[in-house]
């Protein structure tokens, strides 16, 4: 017949516990920062660095942006978009990480409205997590000169530029020669519509 082996489970000891307690609070009182032991640290598999995670917050960013040399606001796999020129001035900027810049989705990116390829946006909103410290300077700093950042503001962390907006507004312009006969003959350069065409478009 096997002998049965019975495992007992040691007794909880509080004293252990006390004791843990009391060092964390000696710590304290010998002058260490209360504020480093909240920040989270992890060493990287590639380089063996250790880095710090920052704590960000969401915000809204007030932008605008000529349009006409871009396929568009939204990320686009090898095509020139306003979103990857804006999230390489944030990452350039260490507002971001690599796997936010990769994944935005990460970093509850959301935009206001989406524009196609040539269109223009006197203002647009777009909401992301970002660090406190962040500066509209240094983001347009690394932002090519059709495109800026107006600015920046705390929102609560459930804001969503998408949900949240409430109006959107376009304009759409064309050349007043659009609407003369094809059959026409004019010059271009220096052309005024007439008022009769006008008021018949009107």
């Amino acid at each position: 017949m096997s002998e049965v082996k019975i495992v007992r489970k040691p007794r909880y000891d509080g004293r252990i516990k006390k004791r843990q307690w009391e060092d964390r609070r000696s710590d304290k009182g010998a002058g260490l920062d209360p504020t480093k032991s909240k920040l989270i640290k992890k060493e990287t598999e590639i380089t063996g660095e250790l880095l710090e995670k920052i704590k960000r917050r969401k915000f809204a960013v007030l932008l605008g942006y000529s349009g006409t040399n871009y396929y568009g606001m939204q990320r686009n796999p090898n095509t020139p978009t306003i979103e990857e020129e804006l999230f390489q001035s944030l990452y350039k900027n260490k507002y971001i990480s690599q796997e936010n810049f990769t994944q935005v989705q990460t970093m509850q990116f959301q935009r206001a409205a989406r524009t196609d390829k040539g269109v223009s946006a006197a203002r647009q909103v777009v909401s992301l997590k970002l660090p406190e410290n962040v500066e509209v300077s240094k983001i347009n700093e690394n932002l090519p000169e059709v495109i800026r950042v107006f600015g920046i503001k705390r929102v609560t962390k459930g804001f969503n530029s998408k949900v949240q907006c409430d109006s959107r507004s376009y304009i759409y312009l064309l050349p007043t020669v659009s609407f003369i006969p094809y059959e026409q003959m004019m010059v271009q350069k220096g052309f005024r519509v007439d008022e009769a065409v006008l008021d018949r478009m009107m």
